[in-house]
């Protein structure tokens, strides 16, 4: 999550002229489709929310070239998840926060 984070802050520091100038573009590009299906998936509470955590640091610079989140969504019911994560009294305070970041 904090190599995240790190990347995440690159790409603020850079401002408008991120596009032109992300060195990391492409980092995170071949893992981003196996970190989704593993918040998707997972029942491990630790790793939900590192996974969370990580994924909620992404922005569209960071998936593979061509992808996009609405894809992402779709293919692994990203949306379905979440939902279910953020049913009240189903979820730990630190998955739905995540879980929120995740959405915002």
């Amino acid at each position: 999550r904090n190599l995240s984070l790190w990347t995440f802050k690159l790409q603020e520091d850079l401002g408008e002229d991120a596009d032109a100038h992300y060195a990391k573009r492409g980092l995170w590009g071949r893992h981003v489709s196996g970190l989704v299906a593993l918040a998707v998936d997972t029942d491990a509470h630790d790793l939900l929310v590192e996974v969370l955590g990580t994924i909620a640091n992404l922005t569209p610079r960071d998936l593979p070239r061509g992808a996009s989140w609405r894809t992402l969504v779709d293919e692994h019911d990203l949306c379905g998840a979440l939902a279910r994560l953020l049913v009240p009294g189903m979820s730990q305070h630190d998955v739905v926060l995540e879980a929120v970041l995740v959405v915002a």
